[in-house]
């Protein structure tokens, strides 16, 4: 155990080993300098908290450790080593979905918990053959648990402990308010390191941490003479958006997507509707299920931790391919944190998250490949006469934090291939017809005009507002598809009354000023803290990303 980590490895073994351990595995692309960073800590023997955005790759850290362990011994002389990493994980799906792409990059991995135990991992488990293992909190403190880690393949081959996830030991291992901690192992996992070699280093691993929560993550792991790797959580790639509606009922709420799904089926963008508890699911559920029917209700699915283990397995499989059958998933926080969701840039919260951790985990499932995605807040489902209601939490927070100009509301500091002169006749004139288009969408829809005019017209007045504003900027198709429509159609018509509108004649090869970008820079930053919650786009948006590039 002692040669696996020193501090006196040169960078250019622990860059070799790396690139030993990516090669066994198939993996070609270069990693981040944090990812390359996280590990050489680990390898160094020390505890490492890792801080990095959702789809950054935190994974990578303990999926590349053990055979960059074996590597460094194997150029130390010794003799040919199996070195274990031990995972602690939240959720079974993720688990899961972690093993079986681990195994597709013929790593020998495998997770265990009280409940599920099948005989011939059991065996591979216990002979130290599984070099990856994954394990709940409770089944590791448990009985099973301490067996593993005080054994002696274990004594002699682990190579570190990581805590995958690492704010539930904030969020569910300790009483919070009158509420008993959810899940109490989670503020007991410093115990294994009393089971373990102390040479063996502890790394938490997590998207989202405030100052308060790494705090209490560092303490309640007994992690010492810790190396910090961090970004901010912010995904530059994720429109975030707050909005509400007149209506009260699902069946009005979500008459939008009732008939996006009718009009497209399988072809309907993937989204997912996170609720806070699993009744709302159920409701929820069941306005799709009376409102599409049975021919349609397959494209629908729900999935919260009373859900059974079967039936979860299916959706997971399903759901996360690129071409899924299942459009729509209905779920709580069960589903979401590490899982990979192919084609998924659409989330919506069905009321708030309990906080804004928690909305970052949850958004996060989106967008994982750097495409443009969108997160939107329904805060119908909530009561905000209490002056800590957390949709109002969130609303603030994301106001000030990431409210900022984005490439479809700003007028763009960067180099323009083209650009249209625009008068301010043909800007009203532009405007009239874009709404005209709008109401056209509103004929035949009375009973669905409780969600109001944008959510039932998918075209809010925010996106008609900045189109007009922006319209000399937007010389192509492609320009168009920038901004947030909710489908293709309404894209395609837009785009035939801005070219009936300005006509195709353009100015070329204009550059802004470079010279004012760093103090524009400054003044949008003083601008986003100024932001209200009403900045907010109003409106839910569904990206397929068919044609629209990745920003």
């Amino acid at each position: 155990m002692d040669v696996a980590h020193s501090d006196t490895y040169e960078e250019l073994d622990l860059e070799a080993a790396v690139e030993q351990a990516k090669s066994s595995q198939g993996i070609s692309y270069v990693l981040t300098d944090r990812q390359k960073g996280a590990i050489y800590s680990v390898l160094k023997g020390n505890d490492t908290f890792v801080n990095l955005p959702t789809g950054y790759g935190k994974s990578m850290v303990y999926q590349l450790v053990p055979q960059c362990v074996d590597f460094m011994k194997l150029k130390q002389g010794h003799k040919e080593s199996a070195s274990v990493a031990v995972v602690i994980s939240p959720l079974v799906s993720l688990m899961r979905d972690q093993v079986k792409t681990l195994r597709q990059r013929n790593v020998t991995a495998g997770y265990v918990t009280d409940v599920l135990k099948q005989p011939v991992e059991m065996a591979l488990l216990r002979q130290g053959k599984l070099s990856i293992v994954f394990a709940s909190p409770e089944t590791l403190l448990g009985p099973l648990g301490r067996e593993l880690l005080t054994s002696s393949v274990y004594q002699h081959n682990l190579c570190g402990i990581f805590v995958d996830e690492g704010h539930c030991v904030a969020k569910w291992g300790f009483k919070s308010g009158k509420l008993d901690a959810f899940r109490k192992s989670y503020s007991c996992i410093a115990e294994v390191r009393s089971l373990v070699p102390s040479t063996v280093p502890m790394t938490a691993l997590t998207a989202t941490a405030s100052p308060e929560v790494k705090k209490t993550i560092l303490q309640s792991l007994g992690m010492s003479n810790v190396n910090t790797i961090q970004v901010s959580p912010e995904r530059t790639n994720i429109k975030y958006s707050v909005t509400s509606t007149l209506a009260k009922d699902p069946d009005s709420q979500f008459h939008w997507l009732f008939r996006d799904i009718q009009e497209h089926r399988k072809q309907t963008p993937k989204l997912i509707i996170f609720c806070q508890t699993h009744r709302q699911c159920r409701e929820l559920h069941a306005a799709f299920e009376d409102n599409l029917g049975e021919d349609l209700i397959f494209h629908i699915a729900m999935y919260h931790s009373c859900t059974e283990e079967q039936r979860k397995e299916k959706v997971m499989e399903d759901f996360t391919k690129a071409g899924s059958f299942i459009r729509v998933l209905i779920a709580t926080v069960a589903f979401g944190m590490g899982v990979h969701v192919e084609e998924l840039y659409n989330v919506l919260h069905y009321g708030p998250a309990r906080d804004v951790d928690d909305y970052f985990q949850e958004t996060g499932r989106i967008g994982r490949d750097g495409k443009q995605s969108y997160a939107t807040l329904l805060n119908d489902k909530c009561d905000c006469s209490s002056d800590s209601c957390n949709a109002d939490v969130t609303k603030g927070w994301l106001a000030k934090h990431l409210m900022r100009p984005s490439a479809s509301t700003e007028t763009p500091q960067h180099f323009h291939p083209q650009m249209r002169t625009v008068t301010d006749s043909q800007r009203v004139e532009l405007q009239q017809k874009v709404e005209a288009y709008r109401d056209s969408l509103l004929q035949g829809q009375e009973d669905a005009m409780y969600s109001g005019i944008d959510m039932t017209s998918g075209i809010s007045v925010s996106l008609i507002s900045t189109i007009v504003q922006n319209c000399h900027l937007i010389c192509s198709y492609e320009d168009l598809l920038k901004y947030p429509f909710f489908n293709d159609t309404d894209a395609k018509e837009i785009w035939n009354v801005i070219t009936e509108t300005l006509g195709t004649e353009f100015s070329s090869d204009i550059v802004c000023d470079t010279d004012s970008d760093s103090e524009s820079d400054d003044s949008v930053e003083d601008e986003q803290s100024q932001h209200s919650s009403e900045d907010i786009v109003s409106r839910p948006v569904l990206s397929s990303n068919s044609s629209s590039s990745s920003d």
